[in-house]
């Protein structure tokens, strides 16, 4: 069957591209040309950007400018990323909505706070249904001795916000 054939095609390009994609992130995510904090904005950015794009979600992208001093070290970086990244993704996947917020803030010396919110569908974050994506952050957040709290209500969208030390800038 012609249709089942192309369907299984495109199923497994996009599980490479996933691959292709998971792979790259390994590879930044150990190098240490990425310590300083200005790579992790970066790639943060680039992410955000393409794939609100894709969707025709506007993006509000914004950091403070003290963040960039800082140095970051591997593992908290990759932890720190795959938690926005995940946050990111899910609201343009999910939510339905219109525009997306990523800020990173450095509100008192040596702690980040990063905020990821849309103005989508929201839903209830006490169902219980909460799949893979949402206990990776909570457990990449405890990783990194963080503060996550995803604050979501039906109809009224979603912010997750991310508290934690950074060290020295």
């Amino acid at each position: 069957d012609h249709t089942k054939a192309v369907t299984l095609v495109e199923e497994i390009a996009s599980s490479a591209r996933q691959m292709g994609d998971d792979m790259n992130d390994i590879i930044w995510a150990i190098n240490p040309d990425n310590d300083q904090f200005e790579s992790v904005i970066n790639r943060l950015r680039n992410f955000a950007s393409r794939i609100s794009e894709s969707r025709d979600i506007v993006l509000d992208f914004k950091f403070d400018q003290s963040l960039l001093n800082y140095n970051i070290g591997m593992e908290t970086r990759k932890n720190l990323y795959l938690i926005c990244k995940e946050a990111i993704n899910n609201s343009v996947k999910y939510s339905g909505g219109k525009n997306l917020k990523v800020h990173f803030s450095n509100p008192a010396r040596s702690i980040l706070r990063v905020m990821v919110t849309d103005d989508g569908a929201g839903f209830n974050p006490e169902a219980g249904a909460e799949g893979n994506g949402l206990r990776n952050m909570k457990h990449r957040a405890t990783l990194l001795n963080a503060v996550l709290e995803i604050a979501s209500e039906p109809g009224k969208g979603t912010v997750v916000s991310l508290m934690m030390e950074i060290g020295r800038g």
